[in-house]
């Protein structure tokens, strides 16, 4: 009589062995939150849900040329413009000259992940390193430089994606500073 009172509701119901009885979980149960596929397992800095990073906290250096040292300082003033806190520890946003890169190109690559993480930002030997600063300020921090005394730097977050995030083969050698009748500019 006893076996017959525990089978009946089993062969009513159903029963599997391995399913916890109702109103129970059983204690291996994962979260509902995972981590995208994207977002690299060993990253050091919180990434966004789409593997994305928002910068927040950034550690720029600059090489020894004065091309170099002018670009990691132009970077880090639009930076602290739009809020971004700039310390030792930071997401590392690299700033060099690559000889073997033509004189006004630029390669911009992000890493979130391992121990190489960081921002590189490397152009040619004469205005390629600034040129690249300048283009990443203004794809991604929304940046506009119109004249010297008229400039633009909206608010808002500066997020990059991971890779290749920006390159360019400029067809243009030389520049002509007076575009403007009488204007005369050193810095333009």
């Amino acid at each position: 009589l006893l076996i017959a009172a525990l089978l009946v509701p089993c062969l009513l119901f159903g029963c599997n062995p391995n399913t916890p009885p109702t109103g129970t979980t059983p204690e291996e149960t994962t979260p509902d939150v995972t981590t995208p596929p994207s977002t690299p397992e060993d990253s050091l800095f919180p990434l966004n849900p789409d593997g994305t990073l928002t910068l927040s906290n950034v550690n720029v250096v600059g090489g020894d040329s004065f091309a170099e040292t002018y670009a990691a300082a132009e970077l880090c003033f639009y930076l602290t413009k739009k809020g971004v806190t700039l310390s030792e520890v930071g997401f590392p946003i690299t700033v060099t000259i690559d000889e073997n890169v033509a004189s006004n190109n630029f390669k911009i690559e992000a890493n979130f992940s391992g121990k190489n993480a960081g921002l590189a930002i490397v152009g040619g030997p004469d205005s390629g390193v600034i040129y690249g600063v300048y283009r990443f300020l203004e794809k991604y921090a929304g940046i506009r430089y119109f004249t010297p005394s008229l400039e633009l730097c909206p608010e808002g977050d500066i997020v990059i994606p991971s890779g290749l995030v920006m390159e360019s083969d400029s067809v243009i050698d030389a520049r002509r500073l007076t575009w403007y009748p009488g204007y005369i500019s050193q810095d333009w």
